[in-house]
C-alpha cells in the first residue's frame, strides 16, 4: 500500500491524482478552529473514495492559533473521484464560505 502526502497550497488546489485501489492519499489543509471556521467534505463519492479525519494539529501551542486538519483518503474502487472541501462556519450556511479546495483523484485497478 502506498501513500502521498499532500498540503494546502495554491499548486496543490485542483490537482489531479493518481492512485492504485488500495492506495492512500493524506491531505492537510490548514485551518484556525478558534474563529468557527471549519473544513467540510461538500462532495465525496464513498463508493469510490473513503475519508478519515486524523486529526487537528495545532501549529502554535497559543489559544487562538491556527493548525492543520488532516484526513486519510482510500482508493476503494477504480474511477474517477471528484474531491471537494469548503471553509466555513456550518451554522452560518453557503454565505459564510471562505474557501474551496478541489482534488480529482483517478484510481486504477
Amino acid at each position: 500500500m502506498g501513500q502521498a502526502v499532500m498540503t494546502q497550497g495554491d499548486a496543490d488546489d485542483g490537482r489531479t491524482v493518481d492512485l492504485r485501489v488500495g492506495e492512500t492519499l493524506t491531505l492537510q489543509l490548514y485551518e484556525n478552529a478558534s474563529t468557527g471556521y471549519r473544513w467540510s467534505f461538500e462532495d465525496l463519492d464513498e463508493k469510490i473514495v473513503s475519508a478519515r479525519e486524523d486529526g487537528y494539529v495545532r501549529r502554535r501551542e497559543a489559544v487562538g492559533g491556527g493548525g492543520t486538519m488532516q484526513w486519510t483518503l482510500e482508493a476503494k474502487a477504480a474511477g474517477t473521484a471528484q474531491i471537494k472541501l469548503r471553509l466555513w462556519r456550518r451554522w452560518e450556511g453557503d454565505a459564510s464560505i471562505q474557501k474551496r479546495y478541489a482534488l480529482t483523484l483517478i484510481i486504477g485497478p
